[in-house]
């Protein structure tokens, strides 16, 4: 029964990776000069030079993913991503900052594979989160969105900073300090399609999250970005 039980896991892992592959195509690609596409086991992103993190970190989230008997360990190994042209942002450049290294895919994503959430720790999937922030408002969004495969089939997840060109910066990389981040969820059940979308400021949340909810067409034009209406 364990050597099914693996079998089964595997053959879940390769279908999940077919999924991703085959739908990043439908997302943005050409969001400015700076979109370098990255791949990777468990999530895809495109990476902005110039504010040194992602422009948006796109991944496949289902029940398999955090519900299972043999859970992988967090190792908080941060390490600088080297698939990226040029490099990605430093710890250093964190260091005295003041900011987390707010991750845009959670480790706790991947409490099933290893491999896969030791990739979360790479510091191209990280943006800098107010502490408050990171460990407060937005880790309450984190959590809902893992619920959302438990209730429901799967789900798909697109998330990131909102750049621009007046942001703050920290470290000798400069990278860039959002004012917001955005989350959607596309929730799949029973062949039907819900999107949920959330914008948060960069600061300590004290209202419910249902008050960040917005439409994917608003949240279109905040961040200028033109996201999928279904897949």
């Amino acid at each position: 029964m364990d050597n099914i039980d693996k079998i089964m896991k595997k053959l879940l892992t390769l279908i999940g990776l077919f999924i991703s592959i085959q739908t990043i195509a439908q997302l943005p690609r050409l969001i400015n000069l700076d979109d370098q596409i990255i791949y990777y086991k468990g999530f895809t992103i495109s990476y902005n030079n110039t504010h040194e993190q992602p422009n948006w970190v796109f991944y496949t989230l289902t029940k398999e993913d955090i519900i299972c008997d043999d859970e992988a360990k967090r190792k908080d190994n941060f390490v600088e991503d080297h698939k990226i042209e040029g490099h990605s942002a430093y710890l250093d450049d964190y260091k005295g900052s003041g900011y987390d290294r707010g991750h845009l895919k959670p480790s706790a994503d991947e409490r099933c594979d290893q491999d896969e959430m030791n990739e979360t720790f790479y510091m191209s999937n990280m943006s800098p989160q107010d502490p408050s922030f990171n460990r407060g408002g937005w880790k309450s969004l984190e959590t809902y969105v893992r619920n959302v495969p438990v209730e429901n089939d799967s789900c798909y997840v697109i998330t990131g900073p909102i750049l621009n060109t007046s942001l703050k910066t920290i470290g000798s990389n400069e990278v860039s300090v959002p004012e917001f981040f955005f989350k959607i969820v596309y929730v799949f059940k029973d062949g039907k399609l819900e999107v949920l979308c959330f914008i948060m400021p960069n600061k300590k949340i004290t209202d419910p999250l249902y008050n960040y909810r917005i439409s994917l067409a608003e949240l279109e034009k905040f961040a200028n970005i033109d996201f999928p209406n279904s897949f």
